[in-house]
């Protein structure tokens, strides 16, 4: 997945900052005309949600990189036995990584693609998020505003932040959709190592890499129901002023999701994984 969405970054980098600069030429606007505190909410989120992702996600790849060359040192050392040579992940190479430089050469290039991988990973979650959020944010000032604007003023407004949605929709839809199919495997995979870790240092990445991944789908879920719920809520502003926003209306009965193929980004759809997953789980330990 690390690898999916390096390419994704690279391919779609210059949708991805056009999306950020739009948000940003529409939050300063917004914040001229006085409409300063859902902007600073939404954003204020966004940074905390990012803290809680970057602790689990660094103690876990700390935890993957700096195990095996501890238990390198203590297997040599305190038990005198020959250097193991462990590595990151246990894969077999074309070259002998039990030699010097190869094996530090190689331990070196893990550590860095653990690295990579995780805070790649933590950059677009946590950009998704954020966009999501001060999508939200725009509708709330919509549902404050709706009172002062002119019909046509308060349409072209509400027709921008449905864009902003449905383009984070078409360019976030390949990420929602391997987000999902592989966190629900992922989780099963890592309940499997906790039961069969032989102590406990092996348990501290697989549970933080675990926390990690859950907030990872709390994010997309969370991120998507957010917006559905925000954009459906404005119909409800709307029966208090004049039949001129009947149209308005009618757009907001029609749900703004965030999809992709079988999956849409909403907190039932993460239930549905967890849930799945401890069948999926049940159904793995009968075949150990």
């Amino acid at each position: 997945m690390g690898f999916t969405k390096l390419l994704f970054f690279l391919t779609y980098m210059k949708d991805i900052f056009g999306i950020i600069h739009q948000v940003k030429e529409l939050n300063l606007i917004w914040i001229l005309k006085g409409q300063k505190v859902p902007i600073e909410n939404a954003n204020k989120l966004d940074r905390t949600v990012f803290l809680l992702m970057f602790g689990p996600c660094l103690i876990a790849v700390v935890s993957y990189n700096v195990l095996p060359m501890v238990r390198n040192t203590v297997v040599c050392l305190v038990f005198g036995e020959p250097f193991p040579f462990l590595l990151v992940f246990d894969v077999n190479f074309f070259y002998d990584t039990r030699k010097v430089p190869a094996y530090t050469l190689t331990y070196l290039i893990q550590c860095y693609n653990c690295y990579l991988t995780a805070f790649l990973n933590l950059l677009i979650d946590t950009t998704f998020f954020g966009i999501c959020m001060n999508i939200c944010a725009h509708f709330e000032i919509l549902k404050i505003v709706i009172h002062d604007l002119e019909v046509k003023e308060f349409v072209e407004y509400h027709q921008k932040v449905l864009n902003l949605a449905k383009h984070i929709n078409r360019l976030f839809n390949p990420i929602i959709f391997g987000e999902y199919l592989v966190l629900s495997v992922l989780f099963c995979v890592l309940a499997l190592e906790a039961g069969l870790s032989e102590n406990f240092f092996d348990f501290i990445p697989i549970l933080f890499h675990g926390i990690a991944s859950l907030l990872d789908l709390m994010i997309y879920s969370y991120g998507g129901q957010k917006i559905m719920d925000c954009a459906s809520e404005i119909c409800k502003d709307c029966y208090n002023v004049d039949s001129n926003y009947l149209i308005i209306m009618l757009r907001t009965k029609r749900e703004l999701k965030i999809e992709s193929m079988m999956y849409h980004a909403a907190l039932p759809m993460c239930s549905l994984i967890m849930g799945r997953t401890m069948s999926l789980i049940t159904l793995m330990k009968s075949f150990l």
